[in-house]
Order: structure tokens, then C-alpha cells, then sequence
């Protein structure tokens, strides 16, 4: 799962099994080390309305209906977006990169705009 931070948005940009373990287990937990802390991030499924961000003890949640997860997982659709307050949120499934290995790509979306898992 990768993270960006830029302002006050928030995106989040999932693999193939990233997306399934999510839609399965209803939770997905990454982490960067920056000694002697951790900045942990989580993308987890919620039975309460709306897409919700926080922030506690070093590690960012965001919480989504686990409906929209489920729906979002199986169906077509490239992404999810929500505004918690000042912060806005979205969800992205990974496509492969225009650019890269194939090793880089393998757990990625096909990239729409070429058509095929990598263009090299």
C-alpha cells in the first residue's frame, strides 16, 4: 500500500492482493521506520456511514463502510473518495506503471492507458 501526504489530502494507492486482503480481513496495515519511531498507516473497514481519517499515537486510520470496500473490490471502479472534515481522502487500486520491470508491475492493475499489466 502506498501512502502520499501533500496538504491536506490523503491517498492511499492499493495492489491486487492489497485490495483483496482489505475486501477479506477488512483491515490492511503498512509502515515506515524512522528511528526510534514508526508512522504506521491503516486502511480498515467500518460498519458506520462515510469515510473517516484520524490520526493517533503515530498512526494515520482510515476507516471506510466495509459495503463500499466490497463493492469497490469486485467491481470496476478505480477509486474511492471521501472528505472527513478538513481532509480529504482516496482510495486508489495501483496500476501497473508506464515505466519499470515487470517485476515492479506483477501485483499491479492493468494501466488503462496502454492496455497491459507494463509498457517498457
Amino acid at each position: 500500500m502506498k501512502l502520499r501526504l501533500r496538504g491536506n489530502s490523503i491517498r492511499l494507492r492499493l495492489s491486487r492482493s492489497e485490495v483483496r486482503e482489505v475486501a477479506r480481513a477488512g483491515c490492511i496495515e503498512e509502515s515506515t521506520g524512522f528511528a526510534p519511531a514508526r508512522l504506521v498507516y491503516c486502511l480498515r473497514t467500518t460498519a458506520s456511514d462515510g469515510i473517516r481519517a484520524s490520526f493517533a499515537d503515530g498512526k494515520i486510520f482510515i476507516e471506510v463502510p466495509g459495503s463500499q470496500i466490497a463493492e469497490w473490490a469486485e467491481g470496476t471502479e478505480t477509486g474511492i473518495a471521501g472528505l472527513c472534515g478538513e481532509v480529504s481522502v482516496l482510495i486508489e487500486k495501483d496500476w501497473a506503471c508506464t515505466h519499470g520491470d515487470a517485476a515492479e508491475n506483477a501485483d499491479s492493475f492493468p494501466n488503462p492507458v496502454t492496455g497491459s499489466p507494463a509498457r517498457f
